[in-house]
């Protein structure tokens, strides 16, 4: 097994990992509070900002990402760039 996979894994065998009800909990939470109203263009986790890795911001990547999830979800549509 590749050893990048091997944190989810583990933290799943310790019982450290989040329950759905708290993802969904912090989800709403920046969605419709108050405090973050206006915010934009951040990252979190649940719900502490953080700086995303190098990765994550890399066009590159996301420009594969985008084709690879078109791709196997059988989507149609213009493939040569990204919009939502």
């Amino acid at each position: 097994m590749n050893e990048r996979y091997q944190y989810p894994r583990v933290c799943s065998l310790l019982g450290v990992t989040k329950t759905p009800l708290l993802s969904a909990q912090a989800l709403y939470y920046l969605g419709v509070s108050e405090e973050r109203k206006g915010v934009n263009g951040k990252s979190f986790n649940f719900t502490t900002e953080e700086i995303p890795a190098p990765h994550a911001l890399d066009p590159i990547v996301a420009e594969k990402l985008w084709h690879t999830s078109l791709e196997m979800g059988g989507l149609q549509g213009d493939t040569n760039t990204m919009s939502i």
